[in-house]
């Protein structure tokens, strides 16, 4: 369900920028691509709510269908490889797939198919913002999966816990 979060904060920011600046969806797919679950197949982590999504974007953004599958496929088999050969985890390889997506999406895309003059002024800014996003994203990521349960639970039992934080009187 986050993918549909993603697509319509994509749509937002569309909007309210009146240029598609960030890809939060494409992050969110390629951050998903590279995660390293053993229970989850290789036939749901390919075909969740992502695909579609980033195929209904695209073709809003270039009133064609499909052409998204350019960059989703190398993503796919890409981040296939990058888990079955690298037993140790790197981030640097989210941010390869990331601007290898963007390179495809501009270089063959929107200048070879479609006939589009780039500025690569823009091109390089886009590029950078949605690095930074990713980074954003993988820090929230990492934050949340180093405080474990306990970080919620805080909420849940403040009044039950003394000025110093520690459990005062009987737990139930």
């Amino acid at each position: 369900m986050i993918s549909f979060l993603l697509f319509f904060l994509d749509f937002f920011l569309f909007n309210f920028l009146e240029k598609w600046v960030f890809s939060l969806l494409l992050i969110g797919f390629i951050i998903n691509q590279l995660k390293k679950d053993s229970e989850v197949t290789f036939f749901l982590r390919c075909f969740n709510f992502y695909v579609p999504l980033l195929l209904l974007e695209d073709f809003i953004l270039n009133d064609r269908v499909g052409l998204a599958f350019c960059y989703i496929i190398p993503i796919i088999l890409l981040a296939y490889f990058i888990r079955a050969i690298f037993l140790s985890y790197f981030q640097v390889f989210h941010y390869i797939l990331l601007i290898l997506s963007f390179l495809i999406q501009i270089l063959f895309i929107k200048m070879y198919l479609q006939g589009k003059v780039i500025f690569w002024g823009s091109t390089i800014l886009t590029i950078l913002i949605n690095i930074i996003t990713m980074l954003v994203f993988l820090l929230f990521r990492n934050f949340l999966s180093k405080q474990g349960n306990y970080f919620f639970s805080r909420f849940r039992s403040l009044k039950k816990r003394g000025k110093s934080g520690l459990p005062t009187g009987r737990m139930p």
